[in-house]
């Protein structure tokens, strides 16, 4: 159930930012609502299926560097995901990919 989860959450977020790199079309917008709920559920199985994983042998994982990296990553990428989130509150993610992009 851990790797469905991660397996949706990753699937659901790379279509999306496909879409906001503008490398998908606009015909992908009105999917783009369902694909962000898609990777929520997806994060939520993979967040509660592995604390169960976890507390097996928690004393292990805590003593183990990958492991921790691991959690590292887990809490960028969600502070990540609240800025952006707070940054577009109230703003349609369709829109938000219909504005000028600055190009590098």
């Amino acid at each position: 159930m851990h790797i469905i989860g991660i397996g949706t959450l990753l699937g659901s977020i790379v279509a999306v930012d496909l879409r906001l790199l503008r490398i998908l079309g606009p015909q992908f917008d009105a999917a783009l609502p369902a694909l962000v709920r898609m990777a929520l559920c997806g994060f939520a199985l993979a967040a509660t299926t592995g604390l169960l994983l976890l507390s097996v042998r928690i004393a292990n994982y805590a003593e183990n560097p990958v492991f921790l990296i691991k959690m590292m990553i887990i809490a960028a990428a969600g502070g990540n995901a609240l800025l952006l989130r707070q940054a577009g509150l109230g703003v349609n993610l369709a829109v938000l990919v219909g504005r000028r992009a600055a190009r590098f």
